[in-house]
């Protein structure tokens, strides 16, 4: 959206305000509601609001490092690691490597308090910001080598 839009990042943090101002999504369905929206897709729209521009990356990955390793609430803690993914695989290697020390002390501390519910999110974390940050390393090689 704002990479189509020059002159944008000067509202990316007001955006970035009216997408998160809903986190953690908690939204049951209507019964028998005809527009058949669920909490999986907003939580969805959610990520991908925030993994649309790499203009929300000042805002978006400390907002949800934090939400990913404060939150007791399970669920929420998921949703904000799915949403860092996201963001992580959208945002690219440039972007990532910026803030890949705070995402790297995120995970080292998760790691030290791990249970069942979370080895599965911590996981994805990791080889998401590997598979960025090894292409990134993979690249520059080859420009090295060209």
């Amino acid at each position: 959206m704002f990479s189509s839009y020059p002159g944008a990042s000067p509202l990316a943090e007001d955006y970035f305000d009216l997408i998160t101002c809903y986190f953690p999504i908690q939204f049951k369905a209507k019964p028998n509601d005809p527009d058949q929206i669920d909490g999986s897709s907003l939580k969805n729209g959610f990520a991908q609001a925030l993994a649309s521009s790499p203009v929300f990356a000042p805002f978006a990955v400390p907002f949800l490092v934090e939400k990913c390793g404060d939150m007791s609430d399970v669920e929420g803690k998921q949703d904000a690691c799915d949403a860092l993914s996201l963001c992580i695989r959208s945002y690219g290697k440039y972007v990532v490597s910026k803030y890949s020390k705070i995402i790297w002390e995120l995970i080292t501390k998760e790691a030290e308090r791990v249970t069942e519910e979370t080895d599965e999110m911590l996981s994805q974390l990791i080889e998401t910001l590997s598979r960025v940050l090894s292409l990134s390393i993979i690249y520059h090689v080859d420009e090295v080598l060209s």
